[in-house]
């Protein structure tokens, strides 16, 4: 939601040897024969010599020494330094611009693995360059660092964000949101990490303090806490799974084929970004699917599915009494967060005798309480309460038949919410129906991680959220 390849240390030892090695072979016996050091013209490499002088090509000796001539062909010459060390030698007498000027014109992957795999010569870089000077050098290193510990200092400097519970908002989100359990991040989080943030508006980073994770391996999920403005990745060690219908989308959803891992880290910054329902409160956003917030009360939530029930499959139409039994055993059936089929006979029995005093008692005017259970049991209204609950997270079951609106809980001990039928015809992904504060997520995550960004959303989405200048910020 990849991972960069470790350069090999006899790679770098062959790289070093490469600009290292010099002409020649073992000294001869006229080491007095050789011209003097200072006499000889060098070649620099970006301008500068050496410090230490080269070692020189000698002159093969027989019955008579060859005459040495004032040519190139008799001239001593320094083979150019290799790249880490030209960028070390920078960093040593703190010459930033040098070293900026440097990292910004190579494209060599060898030349930055070497440098980006040195940890030492990288904390230096970190303390030496400055401001956007230092942001564009770690952009172009990150993806070659082979040290996390390196990479989480890379992503303090670049974005001053934490990754792990460090600072004092950390310390608490971690204690009260997770447990006081966090895990190592790895190489695979950390570059998802750094390359999430800078799809995004510096704005909107900057209201980020920690990010944790608690699963590096088959990680899907995230939680965050806008108030500390903490969130917590828990991601899988494939750096290239996408979102896909296995997870959090259908097959032709805006969010579909998008890198999961990315998707997830800004998913979670999107809850920091409308921290109190910013902008999923507000009823032009609530507008695009229809959304409404129904409440928890039992009664109330138990009428409103009836209602939104267009069929319900009664065998026989229900008397006056046996609807007024229907709700009262819907209502039981909410308070208590029934999931089972087995709990409707339950709640059915309840309703008949909390009823009783009041039911006509007239023949005909309700059936049994066995009788009616069965009827219920295998009714719309029924069977859509026991499917709707959070816990058995409704969202990812599709359209429901025979219902006016979709409705189910938002989260565990939560508001229920409905939503228009007409919000699948623009879809981002399964997962934004869960309720109006996902779908604002859903939307922030897809809009930045597309290519180009907002690619894929229907033009609802992108014309709201290009509206309030989200993409500028």
């Amino acid at each position: 939601m990849g991972e960069a390849k470790t350069p090999s240390t006899t790679a770098q030892n062959n790289n070093a040897g490469r600009y290292s090695s010099y002409l020649g072979s073992s000294p001869s016996p006229l080491d007095s024969a050789a011209p003097a050091y200072g006499s000889l013209p060098k070649i620099s490499y970006e301008g500068k010599c050496g410090v230490s002088p080269p070692a020189y090509r000698q002159v093969d000796v027989q019955a008579k020494a060859p005459e040495l001539k004032d040519d190139a062909s008799n001239v001593c010459q320094e083979v150019p330094k290799s790249f880490e060390t030209t960028v070390s030698e920078a960093l040593g007498t703190k010459d930033g611009a040098l070293v900026y000027r440097l990292l910004r014109g190579t494209s060599d992957e060898a030349d930055l693995r070497a440098v980006a795999a040195d940890a030492r010569m990288m904390n230096t870089l970190m303390k030496t360059l400055k401001g956007d000077a230092l942001h564009a050098c770690l952009d172009k290193l990150y993806v070659y660092v082979t040290d996390v510990e390196v990479l989480k200092a890379c992503i303090k400097a670049r974005f001053d964000v934490n990754l792990g519970a460090t600072s004092r908002k950390g310390k608490e989100f971690k204690a009260k949101t997770l447990g006081g359990t966090e895990a190592a991040w790895t190489l695979v989080g950390a570059q998802g990490v750094y390359r999430s943030l800078r799809l995004l508006p510096k704005v909107h980073v900057d209201k980020i303090n920690d990010i944790t994770t608690q699963n590096t391996v088959d990680g899907l999920s995230g939680v965050a806490r806008a108030s500390l403005g903490c969130i917590n990745v828990n991601y899988s060690a494939d750096p290239n799974r996408l979102v896909s219908s296995t997870n959090y989308c259908d097959t032709g959803d805006a969010q579909c084929n998008l890198r999961l891992l990315d998707t997830l880290v800004i998913h979670e910054i999107g809850h920091v970004i409308d921290k109190g329902q910013k902008y999923s409160g507000r009823e032009d956003f609530r507008k695009i699917s229809g959304w409404k917030d129904e409440g928890k009360e039992p009664a109330k939530v138990a009428k409103t599915i009836d209602g939104y029930a267009c069929t319900h499959g009664y065998t026989q139409p229900l008397t006056q009494d046996e609807r007024a039994i229907r709700l009262k055993g819907a209502e039981f059936l909410i308070e208590n967060k029934s999931v089972n089929v087995v709990d409707i006979g339950i709640h059915v029995a309840k309703a008949f005798s909390v009823l009783k005093k009041d039911l006509a008692g007239k023949a005909g005017a309700y059936r049994s309480s066995a009788d009616l259970t069965t009827e219920l049991k295998n009714s719309k209204f029924y069977s859509h309460i026991l499917r709707s609950w959070a816990v058995l997270f409704p969202w990812n079951k599709g359209k429901q038949s025979c219902m006016s609106r979709q409705i189910h809980q938002g989260y565990k001990d939560g508001v229920w919410y409905s939503f228009a039928n007409t919000a699948f015809d623009h879809k981002i992904s399964k997962y934004q129906l869960r309720d109006p504060g996902e779908e604002f997520a859903e939307l922030f995550a897809t809009y930045y991680v597309a290519t180009p960004k907002g690619d894929g959303l229907k033009a609802e989405h992108k014309a709201w959220f290009e509206k309030m200048e989200l993409h500028k910020k």
